[in-house]
């Protein structure tokens, strides 16, 4: 279990123990019920904020009732769609609820001091975030943000959502975002993300996305543990569907239609009305018992079926989150196929290491870090991400637009009895470009994989534009074999963390944006927000 550091230095043991001693309820005064924790710029709210405890907002409140269900977050009068989603799509898991959401959480008398905690993964470590449980309402007593519609004295959410804004400084710079980056945020994880309009047009060779290959991605996920994928294919004969290969295949078959199972999150009360849906003609071929087989159910709960074929025509981006499992359970031993991790933490300093890309003269001024490589062919996983992103809102008035700087990264091979010089970095005549992120990309986190054979490396991060400063992470997973030496790690307290990223053994979560041509024409725009949300169901 990774350690957990305290944000704000809010120590939770120590604060619950003073407000049960005092017989006072916890109070937060690092982010007070007041105007300054719901915006810094603008107010977006056009009623009055009150401040209220759940006592005083509901009748008999709950921290959770019963079970934590896919549709208990709703999106309340704040454009942060993106956040409620992506913790959807997380709290579907057993294993990242415990991650996320600590136990012994209560309003039960004996347990109750007004005070809750949440953990986020942020820059290169987990942060227990603490809070009391004042929440913003309206003049009549409704809760502003988000909510449990059906068990409405249902308090998670409302109190998660709260910890999600302290962590970002306030609720207004929740307004805007991506669901790849509050997915980092909530596991841990590394982001891939896919262009699948690139499946369907091929301006070059080097951008064309062979559409088998995202199939042959999500077939590798099925039946693996805490996997929340449900793909599979029909066959074909004589004119009716009436075999299925519920994992599915690599390679799909002349006769078959793969079908995914995706859910839209917060959206019981939206149906795609395409093919394979609820009551479609598409299901007239379909044998009864295989309609048992696959558990056809059209329930009004936000699920759907689409063919892989209309889910590329129809979605625009692919963000597959790879999860490094070891930090939620113990065993860790799924494959024989593991990955090592190495972190760096680093910052681009004006002046001095904020260089810029190759373009720049100043490029070489960028920070280095090395790595080595003991056995040939083995697989590599890097992932750049830029932090403090919450602080710059106030260098663009609390706008999302702006925040990110355009990110990318070199990776170098370094020639033999090549030598560092007094600053303890590597001339670029000692250097030979090996790979590197071929656009540079404006936002949180970019991500490559690649293969590299026994040898010294070195990656060089940085952002496009020269003189830009900010902090980064940078994460190296290595592919190993238990015989393989482990990389040294200066920047990770855990050296022997096997992290299982990958095809073949990881925790995947699919979230697809801007879904488009899905609807009729009639579709109102909170809808065509809601649907362009989904994400692969459990």
């Amino acid at each position: 279990m990774p350690q957990i550091n305290s944000y704000l230095d809010q120590e939770y043991e120590l604060l619950k123990s003073e407000a049960k001693s005092s017989g006072q309820l916890f109070v937060d005064d690092k982010f007070p019920a007041n105007d300054s924790s719901i915006f810094k710029f603008k107010n977006f709210l056009e009623s009055q904020v009150y401040w209220k405890r759940p006592r005083d907002i509901v009748e008999n409140p709950k921290f959770i009732v019963n079970k934590i269900e896919p549709n208990d977050l709703n999106q309340g009068r704040i454009g942060n769609s993106w956040m409620v989603a992506a913790a959807s799509c997380v709290l579907c898991i057993p294993e990242l609820i415990e991650k996320i959401i600590p136990i012994n959480q209560s309003f039960d008398e004996s347990e109750y001091t007004g005070i809750f905690h949440f953990k986020f993964w942020v820059n290169g470590e987990w942060v227990d975030v603490i809070i009391d449980d004042f929440l913003p309402v309206d003049e009549n007593n409704q809760l502003l943000f988000c909510k449990n519609l059906v068990e409405k004295n249902e308090m998670y959410g409302s109190l998660f959502e709260k910890a999600y804004a302290k962590l970002n400084l306030c609720y207004e710079f929740l307004i805007a975002g991506y669901p790849h980056d509050a997915l980092i945020d909530l596991t841990g994880g590394v982001n891939e993300v896919y262009d699948l309009k690139f499946c369907r047009l091929t301006p070059s060779a080097n951008e064309f996305i062979d559409p088998n290959r995202l199939w042959e991605i999500l077939y590798y996920m099925i039946g693996l543990p805490y996997s929340i994928l449900n793909v599979f294919e029909l066959i074909e004969d004589n004119a009716l569907f009436d075999q299925i290969r519920e994992y599915g295949s690599k390679k799909p078959l002349a006769n078959s239609i793969r079908l995914l199972r995706l859910r839209i999150p917060f959206g019981k009360n939206i149906n795609y009305n395409g093919p394979w849906s609820k009551g479609s003609e598409e299901w007239q071929k379909v044998s009864e018992i295989t309609r048992k087989n696959i558990n056809v159910e059209f329930e009004e709960d936000g699920q759907f079926l689409i063919s892989f074929e209309d889910f590329v025509q129809n979605f625009d981006f692919l963000s597959i989150c790879h999860v490094n499992l070891n930090a939620f359970s113990n065993d860790g031993v799924y494959t024989n196929r593991f990955w090592q991790l190495k972190m760096f933490k680093g910052e681009w300093v004006v002046g001095k290491s904020a260089g810029g890309s190759s373009n720049e003269i100043s490029f070489w001024t960028n920070p280095q870090h090395k790595f080595s490589i003991k056995d040939s062919n083995k697989s590599l996983l890097v992932s750049l991400s830029q932090e403090g992103i919450s602080k710059k809102r106030f260098q663009t008035q609390g706008n999302f637009s702006g925040i990110h700087e355009a990110l990318g990264f070199y990776i170098y091979d370094i020639k033999a009895n090549a030598q560092m010089d007094n600053e303890g970095k590597y001339d670029k005549k000692e250097l030979i470009l090996f790979n590197y992120t071929r656009v540079f990309k404006y936002q949180k986190e970019v991500c490559i994989r690649l293969q590299v054979t026994i040898g010294d490396y070195i990656i060089i991060p940085c952002y496009l534009r020269k003189e830009q400063p900010g902090t980064y992470v940078l994460r190296i997973f290595i592919q190993s074999d238990n015989n393989l030496e482990q990389v040294k790690n200066e920047n990770y307290p855990n050296d022997d963390v096997k992290s299982v990223i990958d095809n073949l053994d990881l925790y995947e979560e699919l979230y697809y944006q801007r879904m488009k041509r899905l609807q009729d024409d009639e579709t109102n725009d909170q809808t065509r927000e809601n649907i362009s949300q989904a994400c692969l169901i459990m």
